[in-house]
């Protein structure tokens, strides 16, 4: 079966209706807040964050007399682990501020979690200290100027949990630095200037402007309530636009990762103290958005690591809401599998899987079908697709997109994918390396470090579409607002994929330009590129992938091995050169060649001219040997 959206034109109608919609829902939202309970923030009522006192007895009485399911067991267990391990504090780095903070949240997560449980006094100064040490040294952890905002909101996060989880065991000088620090930098931030910006960032700050509200909302009742009421408006438009219409997070799975769980942890926590997540949880997309995480992970346990996002899978604690809330136990098989490998205890947000876990009781996980697709529009507009669930089988990642509309985190890889298969990925993306890296080459240059049109940034080398599995049309630039939108779906016996039409990327120097990828008999990749020339002006094409494989250049192609498979990259493209580009950054002309070391992988593909007024339709296989 072969589906045909019209997308282009749904995504606009999309733009029109979605946002005015939210907007609608903003002042929905100002009129529900009298339907919210505020009556359970009092004084006396700590701790009331995530896990009462009452949840932490039941815990410790499930585990004691062995009725705890044994995913709360381990991830019970991870969270002592993480506990004792905070024994040496943080390994401060100055100048590197956020990794401090991250520290010092799983410090403290973890240490106030063990005091309550085991009553052991030791954890409780375990937080005492590293309370103080975010108070005290919050600025001077940070290089001149490179304050930013969300370093501020996980420590509000990092405190607001302190503050309620430790409330009776706290001295008042610690709960008082706690306080100041909330009150000074956090609440009027978020009040008089709301985190409206489309990406992880605003969902993240929100997160810590509604926790640091609900957990000292006795303090000031009135400030509190409008800085909880300014976030809940604030996330709504936001999560409007990040997870709807399908839940494909624009910025890469990485980034819907950290997103996620920190709007998860807002969710809860007012759903908890509220009665009410004021509908956000409802937001169009959201709950789909477990879908796209069950899809974006590869058969080999990797992710489609598309924009700023390296392939290696995390212990998510944001799949753990998923399955809580909308019950899609199906996406946490590859997480229970680092639970039980251990890998949790690293995670500064382990809380929220142990609160989803504890409440989840005992429960089924469901099993992932096999022969699914996963598609969607929005931002990024995606196509996922795998043969079967078993690691060898054939998996593709396929997305369209443009770099205006995908936030600080895009790359020009409009058009590109990834292909795996014998559980080998044969067509990778280049893992990416830290990008302020780049921020300090364009601080040294005094040009900005975003990426709006015409920006140094996009010409770092991971980020450029020469880097990417996709095409480059005279040595340009992928159009800055040109969108490639997923325009057909193939689910038919034989031919499973999709077609992105990039005739937008290439807006003077194509007339059209539309791809077709998919997976052939569940073996094989096919790639389809039908071209076709201005009337008056030819086009010089590069066709580029990148592979970790072992490349071998023949006459007719390349040949790819790895892990004891082989097999055949060739083209019918006409008069087509097959070449093999360089991967060390330092072989280009490039600002950011000196601090960029060279690339896992290399770079194949084939160029050709495509003559004015002519239509190529070309070809490309990858096939076993």
């Amino acid at each position: 079966m072969t589906f045909t959206l019209n997308s282009f034109n749904i995504m606009k109608l999309l733009s029109l209706l979605i946002i005015p919609l939210f907007s609608i829902g903003l002042f929905a939202q100002e009129a529900d807040e009298s339907k919210a309970c505020w009556d359970n923030l009092t004084k006396k009522n700590h701790p009331r964050l995530f896990l009462t006192d009452s949840d932490i007895e039941n815990i410790k009485a499930e585990i004691e007399n062995g009725t705890a399911s044994k995913y709360l067991v381990g991830l019970h267990e991870q969270m002592m682990v993480a506990a004792d391990k905070s024994e040496d504090g943080i390994n401060v780095i100055y100048g590197k501020a956020l990794s401090n903070i991250r520290a010092a949240l799983k410090n403290i997560m973890s240490s106030a979690y063990a005091w309550r449980y085991t009553g052991n006094k030791k954890y409780l100064k375990y937080v005492e200290r590293d309370v103080n040490a975010i108070c005290d040294d919050f600025m001077l952890w940070h290089a001149p100027g490179r304050v930013y905002t969300i370093n501020t909101s996980e420590s509000a996060l990092a405190l607001s949990l302190a503050y309620d989880w430790a409330y009776e065991g706290l001295k008042p000088k610690t709960k008082e630095k706690i306080l100041q620090f909330i009150a000074e930098r956090v609440l009027p931030r978020g009040i008089e200037k709301p985190y409206l910006s489309v990406g992880n960032t605003s969902l993240v700050n929100n997160t810590g402007l509604i926790c640091s509200a609900l957990a000292t909302y006795e303090i000031d009742p009135e400030k509190c309530r409008k800085a909880v009421m300014t976030g809940v408006g604030a996330s709504a438009e936001v999560m409007g636009k990040l997870y709807s219409p399908d839940g494909i997070f624009p910025e890469s799975p990485s980034y819907a990762d950290y997103a996620t769980m920190y709007e998860a942890l807002a969710l809860i926590a007012m759903s908890d103290l509220l009665g009410t997540d004021f509908g956000l949880s409802d937001t169009p997309g959201f709950d789909k958005s477990g879908d796209y995480y069950s899809f974006v992970v590869s058969n080999t346990g990797n992710y489609y690591n598309f924009s700023d996002c390296n392939p290696k899978v995390h212990a998510s604690t944001a799949v753990w809401y998923y399955a809580y809330r909308f019950g899609k136990t199906e996406i946490l098989p590859p997480y229970l599998q680092m639970l039980e490998k251990k890998r949790y205890a690293g995670n500064r947000c382990l809380f929220l899987a142990l609160t989803c876990a504890y409440r989840m009781g005992e429960f089924d996980v469901m099993k992932k079908d096999a022969g699914h697709i996963f598609t969607g529009r929005g931002l990024t507009p995606v196509v996922l697709v795998r043969s079967g669930v078993e690691r060898n089988d054939a998996y593709l990642g396929l997305k369209g997109g443009q770099p205006s509309a995908s936030s600080s985190h895009a790359h020009m890889d409009a058009g590109s994918f990834i292909f795996e298969i014998d559980g080998v990925r044969w067509a990778c993306e280049l893992d990416h390396h830290e990008y302020n890296i780049y921020r300090k080459v364009c601080k040294s240059l005094g040009v900005p470090s975003s990426k709006n049109a015409g920006d140094l940034t996009w010409q770092a080398f991971p980020v450029h579409n020469r880097q990417h599995n996709t095409l480059t049309v005279n040595d340009k630039d992928h159009s800055y607002d040109g969108y490639a939108d997923v325009v057909e779906v193939f689910d038919d016996p034989g031919r499973m994929g999709g077609k992105v039409d990039m005739s937008e990327v290439f807006p003077l120097d194509l007339k059209s330009a539309v791809r077709s990828i998919s997976i052939i008999d569940d073996n094989w990749l096919e790639v389809r590129d039908s071209l076709v020339a201005l009337d008056d002006k030819s086009a010089h094409v590069r066709w580029t992938m990148a592979t970790k494989a072992k490349v071998t250049r023949v006459d007719d192609g390349f040949i790819l091995e790895q892990d004891s498979h082989r097999m055949k990259l060739t083209t019918d493209a006409p008069m087509s050169v097959y070449t093999i580009w360089s991967s060390n950054p330092k072989d280009y002309d490039s600002p950011f060649s000196a601090v960029e070391p060279p690339f896992k992988g290399t770079l194949i593909g084939f160029e050709f001219d495509l003559p004015a007024g002519t239509v190529y339709d070309i070809k490309t296989t990858l096939k076993h040997l």
